[in-house]
């Protein structure tokens, strides 16, 4: 490798579950699309390309954790163990991160978090220490 060829850039791998106005809201995150890279499904099923990826965390719409959050986390753990599974809510300028932590004590974690600031609250999470760790992805 040449000393001019920068070295390549580790990101998280993240996979975005079916698109609704929160996922949504993270188009316009330059942050997001800046430090991750993102796989988007064409079909609304992510478990089978969670089984397949292995992605760092799996981004879903709050409206899945509130109608059934709990199962539809407990089935993609199943498919990918190591993958956490991330639901944003948004309600105009404010967001929310939730993740489920512990299935015994319904533990949950907020991360709470401007609507643009959406994608550096998500590193964040991550980056905490006691949750899994990151699958990386590597691009050039």
């Amino acid at each position: 490798m040449s000393v001019d060829t920068p070295a390549p850039r580790h990101r998280p791998l993240l996979l975005m579950g079916r698109r609704g106005a929160s996922l949504n809201a993270l188009d316009g995150s330059a942050s997001l699309r800046g430090c991750f890279q993102v796989a988007t499904p064409r079909g609304a099923e992510v478990a089978p390309l969670a089984r397949v990826l292995r992605p760092t965390a799996v981004l879903l719409e709050a409206t899945e954790f509130y109608l059934d959050g709990r199962e539809v986390h407990a089935a993609l753990r199943r498919c990918s163990p190591e993958t956490r599974v991330l639901f944003l809510d948004v309600e105009g300028p404010w967001a929310m991160w939730i993740e489920i932590e512990s299935e015994e004590p319904r533990m949950l974690r907020i991360g709470p978090c401007e609507t643009g600031a959406a994608g550096d609250a998500l590193l964040e999470l991550l980056e905490k220490p006691g949750a899994p760790a990151p699958r990386l992805a590597t691009s050039a």
